[in-house]
């Protein structure tokens, strides 16, 4: 109640109103590895959470995918997990020995983050192969690159530019610089982090021509500093819970400014002065994104600041001193290999949940010793607002296509063969081949279905048969619905030197028909689906004339009850008898078990006083044993065929009508997953440990210390 308060007092304060009329719901994850590089002997561990963005409650999926891909864009790899109740998930895998040596990409997404832009999923990198070409050689060039503060810089304002220093190989370096104008006159110095970041602050005037020098280990160089303009640029600081924020020059008439954070979603502020003050108290850790627009709803210039983690901060140097008040989930590990960026949860569940950057964050951000707010202050100026589509937001027409997936499902269109048309107000039964699990859903008008299933590992199959409104099965054409992979969002690597391209390499893995390359190839392409051949689908348990006879089994009630135990009655000879499974299906009406005598269905009471020593067998079918040997429709729970001695069947073959189809499934099914040991593959005194903390009120912090 408190934080609903302060909110809507910071509303009334800053005269907000809602630009989309909506906040909307979304969810943010922290993916790690145990390692950076590996060959195909080892085996790589997958650890993270899943949060939601909008609210400090569990996620709204149960579900995570995460995904391989190489340096050709294409698709290796593909796991689909169960997130426990706190969100976290637990995967593993073996690189497969056919993969060529390169660069791999390993990204996680659920599927309501399928709304919002693909460079908001986490994104690392794993090397596959031999130490020996992991690394290019250190270049001794020197690269400089320059991001104003607002996005450009405005003659007459002070301003900060944030300076990235790297080497040939884009690897960050540590030197020092100053800013000078055309007449060698210095107006700002400075030391990069180790990180290669740090800003300078000074005033351009138009007209003038301005320089950075740069000092390091590599040599001098001197840079030219972009000229500034005329365009409106947003500026913006926090000092404790206050976030102030300046706009220079003047705004123009139908410019505007919005203030977006994950809890507020998109507000639009009025503009009565160039500036103005916001009380931020209340608002959870996240980043506050000031995006300033031009008449055509363009952005023209961007500021951020992260709010709400310094309030009653606790860092996760306390929570290993004894003291986990608080803490959600801490991730450790421990990594010998320094040349690589690992991923930390403070910009993948705070930072680039909201916004994307050309350059790496900060590798030696949280180390000791190191500047680790000039570290974000500087990336934050490269970054750029890609949360959501800001023109549909000022529209109003900001939509939600994927909905959180909760429960696994079979979804499809059904149509007949002969013709194409849609098997209308009919249904769809999914016989599990693993456990003999029946599931059905109606179809619509157009044929769609949606069958819920329970949870299944990867390679499970089923056997799908359609049925019209009258319970008649049709040979049909099956068209399954699944989502094509999300676009790939590249990032900007720590490696200069990689190269992307070439042919693609053909790998393989059960269920992927090769590799399908990202976006063009859809899913789709590698479920396997395929018409039943004639033979026993599911083992049937039969009861011959022999085993009636030496078991004594004079009527019915005793066949039930000595021999198919899985198989109950229920009612009275006033009302009626009804055999009942106890494997019954989802389906809640019509359960009883279908009984047919030489091929023609009766009802238990017909067959409850028959004399069993007439019977030449009794075999029990499953449903679809049931669909597809003795042509019965709609026997969701089996059926029972008895036989006389006297009964001659036909020569007729019943051939099946159905499909077998094979989706997604989970990763380690309903086996709960072992939590990996985030350990190095290599030991030595250099190693560093890389601790994030996920807290339950959402604020998150990244250290890093030697061990």
């Amino acid at each position: 109640m408190k934080t609903t308060f302060r909110t809507l007092a910071l509303l009334l304060l800053l005269s907000i109103k809602t630009a989309a009329g909506q906040t909307l719901p979304g969810e943010r994850i922290f993916l790690c590895t145990d390692r950076t590089a590996c060959t195909a002997t080892d085996s790589v561990r997958i650890d993270g959470i899943l949060m939601a963005t909008d609210t400090l409650g569990g996620p709204y999926s149960r579900y995570v995918y995460v995904e391989l891909i190489n340096s050709q864009d294409s698709l290796c790899l593909q796991q689909k997990l169960r997130c426990e109740p706190s969100g976290r998930f637990h995967s593993a895998f073996q690189p497969l020995t056919v993969w060529p040596q390169g660069t791999y990409r390993l990204r996680a997404y659920t599927r309501l983050m399928r709304n919002y832009p693909p460079e908001t999923f986490p994104l690392l990198t794993l090397r596959i192969g031999n130490d020996d070409s992991r690394q290019p050689a250190v270049s001794r060039g020197v690269r400089c690159y320059l991001y104003p503060e607002g996005g450009h810089m405005v003659g007459g304002l002070r301003q900060s530019i944030a300076i990235r220093l790297t080497d040939g190989s884009d690897r960050p370096l540590r030197g020092s610089f100053s800013v000078t104008d055309s007449r060698q006159r210095e107006l700002a110095s400075g030391t990069t982090t180790a990180s290669g970041w740090q800003l300078a602050a000074f005033t351009p005037e138009p007209g003038e021509a301005y320089y950075i020098k740069v000092e390091t280990e590599n040599g001098k160089e001197t840079f030219p500093v972009p000229a500034p303009n005329t365009v409106p640029v947003v500026q913006s600081a926090l000092k404790g819970n206050i976030l102030s924020y300046y706009v220079h020059p003047q705004l123009p008439p139908k410019y505007a400014l919005y203030l977006y954070h994950r809890q507020l979603g998109l507000q639009r502020i009025n503009l009565k002065r160039n500036g103005g003050k916001i009380d931020v108290t209340g608002l959870g850790d996240g980043l506050a994104s000031l995006i300033l627009t031009d008449e055509m709803g363009e952005i023209v210039s961007e500021s951020f600041q992260r709010v709400g983690f310094r309030q009653g901060q606790q860092t996760a140097v306390g929570v290993a001193d004894g003291n986990p008040a608080g803490v959600l989930c801490t991730f450790r590990r421990a990594i010998s290999d320094t040349t690589a960026s690992l991923p930390q949860a403070v910009p993948a569940l705070i930072l680039q949940t909201d916004v994307a950057s050309p350059a790496p964050f900060p590798k030696n951000y949280g180390r000791p010793g190191e500047d680790s707010e000039a570290d974000l202050r500087a990336w934050l100026c490269s970054a750029t607002f890609c949360r959501i589509n800001l023109k549909a937001a000022q529209e109003g027409k900001l939509t939600l296509p994927y909905a959180p997936e909760t429960q696994l499902a079979l979804s499809g269109r059904v149509t007949y063969r002969d013709g194409g048309r849609p098997v209308r107000n009919g249904s769809v039964m999914a016989y599990q081949k693993s456990n003999n699990a029946v599931f059905t859903s109606q179809t619509d008008e157009m044929g769609n279905f949606r069958i819920p299933v329970d949870d299944y590992n990867d390679g499970e199959e089923f056997y799908l048969q359609a049925y019209d409104k009258k319970g008649k099965a049709y040979y049909c054409r099956y068209e399954m619905t699944e989502d094509a992979p999300p676009p790939l969002a590249r990032q900007q690597s720590d490696l200069a030197s990689e190269a992307y391209g070439g042919d693609e390499a053909q790998l393989n893995r059960p269920g992927l028909h090769g590799v399908n390359r990202l976006p063009e190839v859809r899913v789709t392409a590698k479920r396997r689906m395929y018409d039943q051949e004639e033979k026993l689908f599911y083992k049937s348990t039969l009861l011959t004339h022999a085993d009636i006879q030496s078991h004594n089994l004079i009527d019915f009630k005793h066949v039930v009850e000595y021999f198919f135990k899985y198989m109950y009655l229920t009612g009275s000879e006033q009302v009626g008898y009804v055999l009942n499974n106890r494997r019954a299906s989802t389906l809640q009406a019509n359960q009883s078990i279908k009984i047919l005598l030489d091929g023609t269905p009766i009802s238990v009471n017909q067959v409850l006083y028959m004399d069993m020593n007439d019977m030449e067998s009794i075999e029990y079918l499953s449903a679809v044993e049931a669909a597809k040997r003795a042509d019965v429709g709609g026997a969701i729970n089996g059926a029972l065929v008895m036989k006389t001695r006297s009964f001659k069947p036909g020569t007729e073959k019943t051939e099946s009508k159905g499909v077998m189809y094979r989706p997604l499934g989970l990763t380690g099914g309903r086996k709960k997953d072992i939590i990996p040991t985030m350990k190095s593959a290599k030991m030595n005194l250099q190693e560093w440990v890389f601790t994030d903390t996920v807290y339950k009120d959402g604020r998150v912090s990244s250290t890093q210390t030697k061990r």
